[in-house]
């Protein structure tokens, strides 16, 4: 067997990581509504994904903004194009 004839989704049995390897593509999200993110991700994604959020903070407010990191790059460019 063939490294590259491993199905990573079978090897780790879920899409979803808690934390962003290093070789995933990272996009900040545009939306702020989790469930409607999560809604997109699970109808339109078929690689690996990982969501982690960090605090955008100015002077006068502070933010959650959200990094989604995607393994394939076609699952990137979806998503961009459809939050553009």
């Amino acid at each position: 067997m063939n490294i590259d004839e491993i199905d990573l989704k079978d090897w780790h049995d879920t899409k979803y990581l808690n934390h962003k390897p290093e070789h995933f593509i990272s996009l900040n999200s545009p939306v702020r509504n989790m469930a409607r993110l999560l809604a997109w991700i699970t109808t339109n994604v078929s690689g690996r994904y990982s969501i982690t959020s960090k605090y955008k903070e100015d002077r006068y407010r502070r933010d959650m903004e959200y990094i989604i990191g995607f393994e394939n790059p076609a699952d990137a460019t979806s998503f961009s194009l459809f939050y553009k």
